[in-house]
């Protein structure tokens, strides 16, 4: 698992795959899909995390 921020701070540091996951729908897991999608990664299904 990568630490968004961390990964939103230097995305050329990671290696991604075609697909890539996002856990949560706020505006940073909206940010890290899209530069996932920047750095080659053709799949990014965000899932919401429900809070009982």
């Amino acid at each position: 698992m990568i630490d968004a921020i961390n990964y939103l701070n230097n995305p050329d540091v990671y290696k991604l795959g075609d697909k890539v996951i996002v856990i949560g729908a706020g505006n940073a897991a909206m940010d890290v899909a899209r530069t996932a999608m920047r750095h080659g990664a053709r799949e990014v299904p965000a899932s919401p995390c429900a809070r009982p």
